[in-house]
């Protein structure tokens, strides 16, 4: 809050009483910082001012803030809230193209083909299971359920690293690299 005062140009004990206030018409969510301070995002705090302002302040230009009204009919209530809210809309695309830019953003195709692939992958190494089952019956056959145990565990690690093979596999090929299967039906 110290911060945003002192960004503002307002003391800290206005700031307080306005951001209290907001928090109980629900206008404005705030977080506990180190140290049990109130932490506040400035863009929610200013849409938040801008949706519940002092109508008479604004209209005559003598908000806390000291700032001079738009130009126009920056007085209108419903104006300011479109223009945060459009404003809010911008940002929020804004973010959605920088992220997808970034790769933090995946179109769900890529998604759900790159978990096909590796599903394809462990897969192939489950099905391989089957042909470890004349070890387990002569586990079983020798140590009865503690020689089961033992296969099992042994299966069970040598599953992980095939599957963690496989996977390796795909990471480096690139999950968009055709599968072993794939690559011999090709040829």
């Amino acid at each position: 809050m110290s911060d945003l005062a002192r960004q503002k140009g307002v003391d800290k004990a206005a700031v307080s009483r306005r951001i209290s206030r907001l928090e109980s018409l629900g206008s404005l969510e705030t977080r506990t910082g180190a140290r049990g301070t109130k932490l506040v995002n400035i863009a929610a705090y200013d849409r938040a001012v801008g949706e519940t302002g002092d109508a008479i302040r604004t209209m005559n230009g003598a908000g806390a803030t000291h700032q001079p009204p738009p130009s126009g009919n920056g007085s209108d209530p419903i104006l300011a809230r479109e223009q945060a809210r459009r404003t809010a809309y911008q940002a929020d695309i804004a973010k959605l193209d920088l992220d997808e830019r970034l790769k933090k953003l995946l179109p769900v195709e890529d998604i759900a083909s790159a978990i096909g692939i590796c599903a394809e992958g462990i897969v192939r190494v489950l099905d391989q299971l089957p042909s470890r089952a004349d070890e387990l019956a002569s586990a079983v056959g020798k140590d009865g359920a503690l020689g089961a145990r033992a296969v099992l565990k042994i299966v069970a690690r040598d599953l992980r690293s095939a599957i963690e093979r496989e996977l390796r596999k795909l990471a480096e090929n690139g999950v968009n690299a055709p599968a072993p299967d794939e690559e011999a039906d090709a040829a």
